[in-house]
């Protein structure tokens, strides 16, 4: 299934280095609040952490319409796997157990293998979570209708009370379908905004109108409990707080995107700042990969101390990732560089290639 390649834009660029950068904030953030339920009744934590994965999703699912086709599914597999079992691994033996001073518990593997399954390993579920939605794009052939049908699919999945075991053979938890019934609207309007682009050129003011009601939303977040969040729209309840608070995450989700996009619009006409947003959007991949080695890396107390540390984690994760890319082997199985990477780039002697031309002219 092939689209028409959208025209690259390079406030989707900025916008990508701006959602990795509210990444690495939460991440920060949460690793400077070791009490989870003080973290979750944090007001501007709840506000940011219900758009800044579905920016990159949606951003993710726009570009998917250019050519989403099996070759492109495999060029995604070869991307997303390596990093994902790599880190997985490596964060695995880290921080269950080096930090813990070697003390290993038994069934080290049999462990290991449940933790990627199941999407446990540190933030790295994005990875599987979005090579799923792009072959959930290209089964269901970009049509909406199945699109739809596919998603209130996944929502069911994700009510069923699935047994701890069958027949002594564990059964998982249902994370995999909570993650694809939350993202899978995102990863999908991106897919048809860019499907439909010409048509809904009308509606390009949008963002301007989600970044006029994000602080709206913004503000509600101080309310809200992101536990009883979770809990509202994985709830089949019916009650009106469980309603309203559901319509409220997708909500903030969708007006926080729409914002995004817009402040991007506007960073992309500051050239230094562009840059520099640009340059993390390229690159965000690896961030997404190495920024947690560099999360408590900072000092002073309160919000400055977490912006701090942001900051530093993002210039030391840009400078890792530097590194890391000029080892072919590195860049492929910790960046996500995909089997691309791993060809080595060649360059013709044009001096030398135009002499042997003319050698072999005829006189």
């Amino acid at each position: 299934m092939e689209g028409i390649k959208p025209k690259r834009d390079v406030s989707l660029d900025v916008a990508r280095g701006m959602a990795i950068a509210l990444v690495v904030f939460l991440h920060v953030f949460e690793s400077y609040t070791y009490d989870w339920p003080t973290v979750t009744h944090n007001w501007y934590w709840v506000g940011i952490h219900q758009f800044a994965m579905p920016l990159f999703i949606f951003i993710s699912g726009y570009l998917a319409y250019a050519k989403l086709d099996l070759k492109m599914i495999q060029r995604r597999a070869w991307q997303l796997l390596p990093p994902y079992l790599v880190w997985s691994i490596i964060y695995y033996f880290v921080f269950s157990y080096v930090i813990q001073l070697f003390h290993l518990r038994s069934n080290l593997f049999k462990n290991l293998a449940y933790d990627i399954w199941t999407l446990n390993p540190s933030s790295f579920w994005f990875f599987p979570v979005l090579l799923a939605l792009c072959v959930i794009l290209y089964l269901t052939r970009g049509k909406l209708w199945l699109t739809l049908l596919t998603l209130l699919g996944f929502y069911g999945l994700s009510q069923v009370p699935w047994p701890g075991s069958v027949g002594g053979i564990h059964i998982p938890d249902t994370h995999w379908f909570s993650a694809l019934a939350w993202f899978l609207p995102f990863f999908a309007l991106g897919y048809f905004i860019a499907k439909y682009k010409e048509k809904l050129y009308r509606l390009r003011y949008i963002k301007w109108a989600c970044l006029a009601a994000f602080p709206v939303f913004f503000i509600l977040a101080g309310n809200l409990n992101y536990n009883e969040l979770i809990h509202s729209w994985a709830s089949v309840s019916m009650s009106g707080w469980y309603i309203g608070a559901g319509f409220y995450m997708f909500g903030m989700g969708l007006v926080g995107i729409g914002a995004a996009l817009a402040v991007s619009d506007l960073i992309a006409r500051v050239a230094g700042v562009r840059w520099v947003f640009q340059y993390l959007g390229a690159i965000s991949l690896g961030v997404f990969c190495t920024h947690s080695l560099f999360r408590t890396i900072g000092f002073g107390s309160g919000l400055g101390r977490v912006f701090l540390t942001t900051l530093i984690d993002l210039v030391l994760s840009a400078a890792l990732v530097w590194v890391l890319q000029k080892s072919r082997i590195t860049n492929f199985l910790l960046l996500g560089g995909g089997l691309k990477s791993l060809q080595r780039k060649t360059t013709p002697d044009k001096p030398r290639l135009v002499k042997a031309q003319k050698e072999h002219e005829p006189g």
